[in-house]
Formats: C-alpha cells, structure tokens, sequence
C-alpha cells in the first residue's frame, strides 16, 4: 500500500523534536525522509548494530529490549504515537544499545544520518530546530537517569 505523506503532516508537527517546525519546514523533510508501514513482529535493529537510522512512530508501537545474561528478553520500553527511537544515531552512528520490535502495525516517519545531513546542509535553520528537539530530550532522559541514580543512593 502506497503511503501519501501529506497524510500525516499533523502528526509529524505533534512530535516533540519537530513541535517548532511549520508545515513547509515538514514538507522539506518529507522531500528527503520517507514513511513507511511495518507489520507486527519487524524488528526495526537488534542490539549492537550500526545506527544511523531514527524512527518516529506515526501509528502502532514498537518495544524496545535488551536480552540479559541469561538470554532473557528484558522489555525496557513500550512506544507508540508520537514517539522516536534512534535519535542519537542520526548525529553519531554508534551501535545500537538496545533491539527495538514493532508489536502493533506501524506507521513511521524513517531519516537517515545521510537524511538529516542534507537537512542541515540544505536547510540550516530546520537542522537547528530538529538539533534543539532531540537535545532536549537527551538532557530530559539525563535528568531522569540521575534522578534514579540519586533515589538509588538514599536506599
């Protein structure tokens, strides 16, 4: 099935590291990222593989999980509507730290490293824009490890 991106303009903008972007900055993204639907059971990367890729979920869920010691599946997060994976690997392509499987039909807004630096380059200003988004988040995600590390030390 064909994917019209237009579709889904609203709710890229709903997507906290787009939320400063106006719809012809998203249709600038659009013209170099691509939507696209996965089935349930997909895995999007196992742990320790090269990044480079972000996902943004449009539609369904995906749960991201380590395997432990023992080889069991330990489910770290459940992500749906609105929410992105990989952030961090379209600025540095490190490896994966975590496998990350779609468990619900999925719809997803997909940039590569190679997308978001034509971004930059093409259109600096949105670059920007996006950079601020997911360092807010990575500095939210910070404060919350260090928050749990602190109550970790009161007990």
């Amino acid at each position: 099935m064909s994917v019209d991106k237009e579709d889904y303009l609203t709710d890229i903008k709903s997507v906290p590291i787009f939320k400063n972007l106006d719809d012809d900055d998203i249709r600038k993204i659009l013209k170099l990222a691509f939507v696209k639907e996965y089935g349930a059971g997909f895995h999007l990367f196992k742990e320790g593989m090269k990044g480079g890729i972000m996902y943004v979920i449009l539609r369904g869920a995906a749960e991201i999980y380590i395997m432990d010691s023992s080889n069991n599946k330990k489910v770290l997060a459940t992500i749906g509507y609105n929410s992105y994976i990989g952030e961090m690997s379209i600025i540095e392509e490190t490896t994966r730290s975590a496998s990350c499987r779609v468990v619900k039909p999925s719809v997803m807004l997909v940039m590569t490293k190679k997308c978001f630096d034509e971004i930059q380059q093409n259109y600096p200003i949105i670059g920007i824009k996006i950079l601020k988004g997911i360092l807010t988040t990575v500095s939210d995600r910070l404060r919350k490890c260090n928050e749990h590390l602190n109550e970790k030390k009161q007990v």
